[in-house]
């Protein structure tokens, strides 16, 4: 749906393209559901939109991963590295939520002049992984995680002597001028004949028909043995478009008109966009229900985004972001557009996190900060027994990303990508507000303000704040938020309104401050007790921050907790600050009894 019009008078037009639909003689087809709402909020409508393609496709994801790619600091890596890096997870990461080890592109055996080598049913021989696949699968799980894997579903590579013998499997050309054979061939095109060589997209490959039996089972033997024979639980799969027969269109966030349907298929009756989602059918069936799938990347050509819909847990809504500050944007910026699909259809990988060193620290908290704020797949990429200590905490403090769905920017449309970010949690008796703040400029400062009457909290006469990566009291007054913010900075703000009773401002477990960590917080008015429960891994360093309302004398008798090892307690005017150690992977189940005068 394109929109367009003055600011008095909107128009919209709807175009359906599924790229040579066939309609037989006297037949008719059923085409799309067209949705039309009138919101208030526009971002309320994108919400329900979501919510319908969920129940339309009667999706329920699974539980959200936190994982590891390879690829932004060693490609494929090799089986000693990724072992390596899966002691240290297990260690010291696990207990934070990490799960997937997953192995990046350069696994695989094959020739290719043309992006990626395009063979999957094998290991390279003299690769990083010479005892094979299964190997390494079976090394990640022996320490109790996930192993991943990245490949291309639909993609070969026509002159590569492993597909001699599998030429049927591909599209043909057909009336596309959009060939990228020559370009394989030294730059001569093949002597095929007319419409007939084998359809090849630049960087994507040969494309895999599945209107074709043959290349549908092809597809199910790989994947049956990169699923079944070597035990990867986890698909990275990339190059989607090719499974639509088209050409590359990266980076693309919109429509763009192509060649889809002028590829030569093997069933017409077949269009490619029903081609395409057969294959991530096929992919799902053979897998199984346990595989979590990754979709990557909807804008290598957008035709690989609406149709799947319900076929994948995860999709990789931008470019790759280069693992560099100039980076910093490209996940956000992508990820905002669509931020009403993530938690509701799949969740949008924005790409990596980055702390590593190379990163100012200011965008390194970024980084993190945005990622695990807005529930996105949460991935990063180094060789983690080489962090700092004040990095690894730094990643540690925003796994796993947050699990509710009712997040949303602030200022959507008004910045591309938007500057504020609210989540709110209304779980407990007292509802807990989170707000990011981004300065996405990585070379000024910016000093950021907006109306506190428009960023979504509720009417208040006044709000308590706390700023987690400053960790600072702040006390929101007047009318409008003003945040002065570095280059590439942000303020990850836990917000609650005013109250008569002390409560928990912020913990200091995860950048969420409390909506991943902190359950069932009660106030005991009769008997003067603040209690909550706190889910800590054991000898981590942990700190609730108590705030204490602006009347009446509120003095702490002492503090209960039984899995609470090196207590420390410190006032500091407003804010009680009791830190410790939780001693037992058990919950932290804590009383803070008052003397209220």
């Amino acid at each position: 749906v394109s929109a367009a019009g003055t600011n008095t008078v909107p128009e919209c037009t709807a175009h359906i393209d599924y790229g040579d639909l066939r309609i037989p003689p006297n037949g008719e087809a059923e085409t799309e559901i067209l949705l039309v709402g009138f919101f208030d909020d526009v971002r309320l409508g994108l919400e329900q939109y979501a919510e319908s393609i969920a129940r339309y496709y009667d999706i329920h994801l699974p539980p959200r991963p936190t994982v590891y790619c390879t690829w932004y600091h060693a490609r494929a890596s090799n089986e000693h590295d990724i072992v390596r890096n899966a002691e240290f997870a297990e260690k010291n990461l696990a207990p934070f939520g990490f799960q997937v080890v997953q192995i990046d592109d350069g696994w695989q055996a094959g020739k290719s002049n043309n992006g990626p080598r395009k063979n999957f049913s094998t290991h390279q021989p003299d690769g990083p992984f010479p005892s094979g696949m299964k190997h390494t699968a079976d090394a990640v799980k022996a320490r109790g995680l996930v192993p991943g894997i990245w490949f291309m579903p639909f993609a070969g590579t026509w002159n590569d002597p492993y597909w001699q013998d599998k030429l049927g499997l591909f599209y043909r050309e057909g009336r596309s001028p959009y060939n990228h054979i020559a370009q394989t061939n030294g730059g001569t095109r093949p002597d095929f004949p007319p419409g007939e060589a084998p359809f090849v997209a630049r960087w994507g490959g040969t494309c895999l028909d599945m209107t074709n039996p043959d290349a549908q089972a092809y597809l199910r033997s790989i994947v049956a043995r990169i699923a079944g024979e070597w035990g990867y639980r986890y698909f990275k799969m990339d190059g989607l478009w090719t499974g639509t027969g088209t050409r590359l269109q990266y980076v693309n966030s919109a429509y763009q008109n192509d060649d889809l349907g002028m590829t030569t298929r093997y069933n017409p009756a077949m269009t490619p966009i029903e081609a395409y989602r057969k294959g991530l059918a096929i992919v799902r069936e053979t897998a199984g229900k346990d595989v979590f799938l990754l979709g990557c990347c909807a804008p290598q050509n957008m035709r690989s985004f609406g149709p799947a819909f319900g076929m994948v847990d995860a999709m990789r809504v931008g470019p790759d972001n280069g693992a560099n500050p100039k980076g910093l944007i490209r996940g956000p910026l992508f990820s905002t557009r669509v931020f009403f699909l993530n938690n509701r259809v799949w969740y949008n990988d924005p790409d990596p996190v980055y702390v590593r060193p190379s990163f100012p620290k200011e965008m390194a908290e970024t980084s993190v900060s945005w990622t695990a704020l807005t529930g996105s797949l949460h991935s990063s990429s180094y060789q983690y027994d080489q962090l700092p200590p004040d990095r690894l905490r730094m990643l540690t403090r925003s796994m796993p990303s947050q699990p509710l769905k009712t997040v949303r920017p602030v200022d959507y449309l008004e910045n591309d990508p938007a500057r504020l970010w609210l989540l709110r949690d209304e779980r407990g008796e007292r509802p807990r507000y989170v707000l990011g703040v981004f300065n996405w400029d990585i070379d000024s400062p910016q000093r950021i303000s907006y109306p506190i009457s428009r960023i979504g909290l509720p009417e208040a006469e006044r709000y308590v704040g706390y700023d987690f990566w400053r960790d600072r009291l702040v006390e929101l007054t007047g009318n409008e938020l003003a945040v002065e913010l570095p280059p590439g900075g942000c303020s990850i703000l836990s917000i609650r309104t005013e109250v008569s009773s002390p409560q928990v401002v912020s913990t200091s477990r995860h950048v969420t401050q409390g909506v991943v960590d902190l359950r069932d917080e009660h106030w005991d008015a009769q008997h003067g007790v603040l209690s909550g429960v706190s889910d800590v891994p054991v000898g981590d360093p942990y700190e609730l921050r108590i705030v204490l309302p602006l009347h009446g004398e509120f003095e702490h008798a002492e503090f209960r907790c039984a899995n609470a090892t090196g207590t420390e307690i410190h006032r500091e005017g407003r804010l009680l600050r009791i830190r410790w150690r939780p001693s037992k992977a058990e919950p932290c189940r804590c009383q803070v009894p008052w003397k209220h005068e």
